[in-house]
């Protein structure tokens, strides 16, 4: 569980860095609020063409494509496959090391 604490603090301070550089805004909604892209980030995504950034563009589209169809349940899935991957890349480094 403290990993998701230590990502939560990664997310958040992602957050406030695209905040400040004007890529993101807040918007209050019925159930909370909600980031969203703000005028500049669509000239910033244009130049970030490469390879590893179209990579990035589509996967971050399945992320959103996912949290829609899914809902309140996403983060509960979300977490159990974090928790997952933690014991996988654990148990695969323990029997590295042997």
């Amino acid at each position: 569980m403290g990993e998701y604490h230590v990502r939560r603090r990664v997310i958040q301070d992602g957050l406030k860095l695209m905040r400040r550089a004007s890529l993101v805004e807040v918007v209050e909604a019925p159930d909370g609020i909600r980031f969203v892209s703000a005028d500049d980030a669509p000239a910033f995504i244009k130049l970030m063409g490469t390879d590893y950034n179209l990579d990035l563009f589509a996967r971050s589209k399945w992320v959103a494509d996912q949290w829609r169809e899914a809902g309140e349940n996403f983060l509960d899935r979300l977490r159990a496959s974090i928790e997952r991957w933690t014991l996988e890349f654990r148990e695969e480094g323990a029997r590295s090391d042997v």
